[in-house]
């Protein structure tokens, strides 16, 4: 799961790096990015993922990931598990989400 946390943080540190300087890593990313790139732009420097034109969601690092979806479990009672995501899904995005949730619920 580390591993895996650490891939997607990479990929991602490597999309908003392209988004600024236009330059791809020289690794396993680079091919990722420039598929991706397309559902990605940066708004204030904050990294944000296109859901549909002018709509977009911010990017939450790993870092408060829990404390949103728990702030937001007990913000609206205790939501179950489509609810919540539902929720979750309308104000902020990161890779692993579904199944950050799914881990929570």
């Amino acid at each position: 799961m580390e591993r895996e946390r650490n891939n997607v943080v990479e990929y991602v540190e490597h999309m908003k790096k392209y988004l600024t300087d236009e330059i791809l890593p020289d690794d396993k990313f680079d091919e990722l990015i420039k598929i991706e790139v397309k559902n990605f732009v940066l708004i204030d420097g904050h990294l944000h993922w296109k859901i549909r034109d002018g709509i977009t969601l911010p990017y939450l690092e790993w870092l408060f990931r829990g404390d949103f979806i728990q702030r937001m479990h007990n913000e609206y009672g205790y939501l179950p598990y489509h609810g919540i995501t539902n929720l979750l899904k309308s104000r902020a995005w990161w890779p692993t989400m579904i199944r950050d949730i799914q881990a929570f619920v």
